[in-house]
């Protein structure tokens, strides 16, 4: 019995041991637990994180602009300003479209060649846009058409580069160059009356058309986003870069800065004609097919239909619908009221078994046949009603 007590005793100490050692570490971790707070900026929220060029928006607004965001350039007015992404207008529909309408309506087109995307967060680091697929770029349809080429700044990926100076119609500004493309310029035949670097390496450049257009293309479009743009002089650039197009154009600013036209709304624009004609001869078959249960049949010669055709439409409606008895019990009943007419009275009400053998022996037919013809009520197997109703036919003939 002490030993028993002794055993429990030491078992109770090794328990309070354990807590008195836990609650020890405890309270040393509180004690020495330093507080930390930790600020960390997460950008815009509702509308103005949806749309990065809120703010631009609302600028060009108070200055007297219309801005407006478009999918097409189609319905862009004369002397207009179109605010373009290169990503959105890679495909030869949009980029035909918008330098069609530059070129024909002297429109003056703003290209953005990286960082116009919605979804790209401003305050986080993305490596990637550092190292932007140049060969792309360099297959773009207004790219090629006015000798520009973009090449790759590797240089500024650290450091973040310093503020350059932007020349435009004469004025000076200063622009943050985050940006990893530039653009060569050299081969262009237009002097440039804008430009951010060297006409070698510009991040920015802006000339006129002979016919009365202008193309600016910008190769980084962080300086005009929402974070950016009341940074350096980035409002003023954007507002020098469209009083370039001069007082009599329109004070339209369109922007396309989304994914660009859909295959169904390009396809529409590009071949509505055959579109239209493709539905009318859709709603033609239609109009053919299903206004009815089948084809028209040819017209009856004859005018007037016989009575064995409504007989043959009758029994063909009935077996249809699988009604066989009621063509059996007719034919019955036939043979029931000839029977009567030629003095066969007591034939027809007497005992069923006198009867069958009367009809099995005016019809020359075995018993079992006539016995089957009379009492068989339907079926659905033509080759017995065949013999069903061939039977009671031989038995009608022979009353």
């Amino acid at each position: 019995m002490s030993t028993m007590v002794f055993f429990r005793f030491l078992d109770n100490a090794r328990r309070w041991c354990s807590l008195v050692l836990i609650s020890s570490l405890l309270t040393g971790c509180l004690k020495f637990r330093k507080s930390h707070e930790e600020t960390r900026e997460k950008g815009y929220e509702g509308i103005a994180r949806a749309q990065p060029f809120l703010a631009a928006e609302r600028l060009l607004t108070k200055f007297g602009w219309e801005p407006d965001r478009l999918h097409s350039a189609k319905s862009l007015p004369y002397g207009g300003t179109l605010i373009l992404n290169a990503d959105s207008s890679r495909d030869q529909f949009t980029a035909y479209q918008a330098m069609d309408w530059m070129e024909r309506r002297s429109g003056h087109l703003i290209l953005f060649l990286s960082s116009a995307e919605s979804w790209r967060d401003d305050w986080a680091v993305d490596f990637f846009s550092y190292f932007k697929d140049i060969d792309s770029l360099e297959n773009h349809p207004i790219l090629q058409k006015y000798h520009l080429k973009p090449s790759n700044n590797s240089l500024r990926i650290f450091g973040g580069g310093k503020p350059q100076e932007a020349k435009i119609d004469g004025a000076k500004f200063m622009m943050e160059n985050t940006g990893s493309i530039t653009l060569d310029a050299t081969a262009v035949a237009q002097d440039t009356d804008a430009l951010a670097g060297t006409a070698a390496s510009a991040s920015l450049l802006s000339f006129p058309l002979s016919g009365g257009g202008r193309l600016t293309v910008i190769c980084d479009a962080r300086p005009f986003r929402n974070r950016f743009l009341d940074h350096e002089a980035h409002a003023d650039v954007l507002l020098a870069l469209l009083a370039l197009r001069g007082e009599t154009g329109d004070h339209t600013v369109g922007m396309m800065l989304s994914n660009g036209l859909s295959f169904y709304t390009m396809f529409w624009e590009k071949y509505w004609m055959a579109l239209i004609a493709l539905g009318v001869l859709v709603l033609l078959w239609l109009w053919k097919n299903f206004h009815r249960f089948g084809p028209l049949l040819l017209p009856s010669t004859t005018n007037d239909r016989q009575f064995a055709d409504h007989l043959r439409m009758t029994g063909h409606f009935l077996w249809s619908y699988r009604r066989s008895g009621e063509l059996l019990g007719a034919m019955r009943q036939s043979i029931q009221r000839k029977l009567q007419a030629a003095s066969h009275q007591e034939m027809s009400e007497g005992a069923p078994a006198r009867l069958l053998e009367h009809l099995s022996n005016l019809s020359k037919l075995p018993p079992e046949r006539v016995t089957a013809a009379w009492h068989t009520p339907a079926t659905s197997d033509l080759r017995q009603f065949i013999h069903l109703m061939r039977d009671l036919q031989t038995i009608h003939q022979s009353l």
